[in-house]
Parts: C-alpha cells; structure tokens; sequence
C-alpha cells in the first residue's frame, strides 16, 4: 500500500549526484516537450527514419494527453475504469520514455531521437528513473516529485510531469527559434529552459 509523505522534495533525491541526474531528467524533458511542440525531425534527411519519427511523436504525444485525461477522471470523479486507465498509460509513459517500449510497429526510441537531437546521452535509461512513476497533469508548466513508495510496483517516487496545450507562439510566450534551439541544446550548460512557457518536469 503507497503512503504518501508531505516532503517538498524527497530527501533520498537531494545527494549531489542524484541531483545533479534530476537536472539532467529536468532539462531533457523540457527539451523533449519541445520536440512535440514543433514540426522539426531529428532524421528530416533520412526518408525511413523520418516517418518513425513522425509517428513517435504522434504517439507519445496522445499517451500523455490520455494519461492527464485518465488521471483528473480519477482523481475528480473517482472513476474506477479511469484510474484503471491512468495506471495503464502511465506504465506506458515510463516504457516509453525509457525506451523500452516505442510506438506501434516501429523501432525508433525516444534515446533515438534524443541523441540524434543532442548528441548527448539519454538520462531516461538511467536506473534511477526505474524508481520513478509517471502521471501527467495539463494545467501547469511546472511538475513535482514526491515519495510515495509502492513495494508492488517497487517505485519510490512519483513525478507530475507537465504536458500543457502549447501556448500561441510569439514573442511574449515562446517562439518557434526558442523551442528548436532548446531541444537542440547540448552546450550551453543550462537545465532550466529559456522560456516560463516551456514545461519543466519537477520542482
């Protein structure tokens, strides 16, 4: 049974080098919101790969709408079949970002795309995102982490993670030049994103 502890940020999470992976799992989510957020493809010069690429997108992007979905039918309405639903999608949000699993009929990963995006290496194959649940919430820019451990699951912590409507594109929220540079990212050493109207994925 999960039980759930009133802590800001858990303690377990603020070592120095779990800190310094939250950063990382911050920034990379952000950067891949921002990939969903555009037309831009990683593999635009690669005809096969491309139409993966499109269809991840389209993927992820709808599981993560069904997740929120599921979630504030649960949560709001108490809904046995939707917090069924919310459990399975949010068990497919984590295959998927870990790359475990990919979208329907194709074989390109988010660590696919990501490095390709990047250069850099894919912090969502790390084991302590194993420790991790999933759940989306569309309301806010900012997510959260908590502990809450679950020993069926054997999850420590759960994170909110942001996926709201794109704002209207434009100087005074985010334009597209931001949302590619950001996604593109693998320099400037920043784990915040350059705009309040990207999402981040913990607080």
């Amino acid at each position: 049974m999960a039980t759930q502890l009133e802590t800001p940020f858990p303690k377990e999470l603020r070592t120095p080098e779990n800190s310094a992976k939250i950063r990382i799992i911050i920034k990379q989510w952000t950067q891949l919101i921002a990939w969903t957020w555009t037309n831009f493809l990683a593999f635009e010069q690669d005809e096969i790969k491309k139409e993966e690429e499109k269809q991840l997108k389209e993927y992820f992007s709808s599981i993560l709408k069904k997740q929120a979905l599921f979630r504030l039918a649960a949560i709001e309405y108490g809904d046995p079949q939707s917090a069924q639903s919310a459990e399975e999608t949010s068990k497919i949000i984590k295959e998927v970002i870990t790359s475990s699993k990919t979208a329907p009929g194709i074989s390109l990963t988010l660590a696919d795309v990501y490095k390709q995006l990047t250069t850099n290496d894919y912090i969502f194959t790390d084991p302590l995102v194993q420790d991790f649940r999933f759940e989306v919430t569309v309301d806010s820019f900012t997510g959260n982490i908590s502990y809450e451990y679950d020993e069926e699951r054997n999850e420590k912590y759960v994170a909110i993670i942001a996926y709201p409507p794109r704002p209207a594109l434009s100087e005074f929220t985010v334009t597209e030049d931001q949302l590619k540079d950001w996604m593109q990212d693998n320099l400037s050493g920043n784990y915040l994103p350059p705009s309040v109207y990207i999402p981040v994925s913990g607080s």
